[in-house]
């Protein structure tokens, strides 16, 4: 009875607007409104450097998925990449952006046709303005490393020639040192450290977690650079990790259940001695990863004090459960409606062989 008092052309618009609700909400509102949470850094001192940092993007290949909805789903992944990338990019208008590795899902596979492919994609979600210097740190996906996957001069090469990486780069007195553990590769400063440290400021950019690992190649990179941080990717998560002399401590850059404080802003003493060390572990950008809680790194160099948040990414597994949902509507609707025509149908038909027997 309830859809005799609507007409069809009515309910078909009603469906039409709600669809039109849920996709300006998902594809567009929602960034702006996700953007709102995230915490502004002040300079105090007036001369700070603001650095974005960026780890496993992952941008999804073609080699091993070949589903047919493989190309919706590389537009996805791209698509959101590229928003989530433009918010951030405008909310914290870095001058040195770090990519910390996994650029590629399918790098170290790729051919040289499709690795080009890939480069033109990755340009075109994280376009960003001449003037930002940008780092880029290879990962395991993107020339092998992991697994038994043999790294090769070709893969590395191919990386850094793209790319046109290097192992050191300094802006003002902040110096970037890449510390390759896939490669063993450690970057040696033309002059090493001396009091007071204040004076130039020293950071480690590694994919892999340099501080998880207590080997040869982690104090050799601690030896020689004496990073004041170390920032790292490829768990997919957000970590800080310190170690001293004497002990090495974990911790999560946000209590997961306590949804508040997702958001603060940690502050940290370059200043301290270098007989402690800081690992930031930054999570993945991509909702491809399997991780709900993504984004993007935030750092600020404020004098002697680094000031670091998470700008946490909307989630899309949220986004595309509530299409599921609308979908599931729709077919709820439209097999009710078909059940309640066909048993009209019915009941007229039956009505009809009735008068007819009466006849008879």
């Amino acid at each position: 009875m309830a859809f005799r008092g609507l007409s069809p052309r009515f309910g078909r618009k009603f469906l039409g607007i709600i669809a039109l609700a849920i996709i300006f909400y998902n594809e567009f509102l929602v960034y702006k409104i996700q953007s709102f949470s995230w915490k502004s850094i002040p300079c105090q001192s007036g001369n700070c450097t603001r650095i974005l940092l960026v780890a496993d993007p992952q941008l999804i290949g073609e080699t091993f998925d070949t589903a047919f909805y493989n190309p919706i789903a590389i537009y996805d992944s791209d698509r959101y990449l590229k928003k989530t990338f433009r918010e951030v990019l405008d909310h914290t208008r870095p001058q040195i952006i770090p990519f910390l590795g996994d650029l590629f899902d399918e790098g170290s596979v790729a051919t040289n046709d499709e690795y080009s492919a890939y480069l033109r994609r990755f340009h075109h979600i994280f376009h960003t303005d001449s003037s930002i210097m940008k780092i880029y740190v290879p990962g395991d996906n993107d020339i092998g490393g992991e697994n038994g996957e043999i790294v090769t001069p070709t893969k590395l090469n191919r990386f850094r020639s793209t790319f046109h990486t290097r192992h050191t780069y300094s802006r003002h007195n902040l110096h970037f040192f890449e510390a390759n553990r896939i490669t063993r590769e450690i970057p040696q400063p033309s002059t090493p450290p001396e009091p007071p440290y204040s004076a130039q400021k020293r950071f480690v950019v590694s994919h892999m977690s340099l501080l998880f690992y207590n080997d040869a190649f982690q104090e050799r990179v601690l030896h020689y650079v004496k990073p004041h941080v170390i920032f790292t990717g490829h768990l997919h998560r957000s970590l800080f990790i310190r170690k001293s002399l004497k002990f090495t401590e974990f911790t999560r850059a946000h209590p997961l259940n306590a949804n508040a404080e997702r958001h603060i802003v940690n502050s940290f003493d370059l200043r301290e001695s270098h007989e402690t060390f800081l690992e930031i572990m930054v999570p993945t950008c991509s909702y491809r990863m399997g991780e709900r809680n993504i984004g993007f790194g935030y750092a600020v160099v404020d004098g002697d004090d680094l000031l670091y948040t998470v700008l946490w990414s909307v989630d899309r597994f949220s986004q595309l459960f509530l299409y599921l949902i609308y979908l599931l509507i729709c077919f709820i609707l439209l097999t009710m409606k078909l059940i309640f025509t066909c048993s009209i149908f019915a009941t007229k038909k039956l009505q009809r062989l009735r008068i007819t027997y009466t006849k008879v």
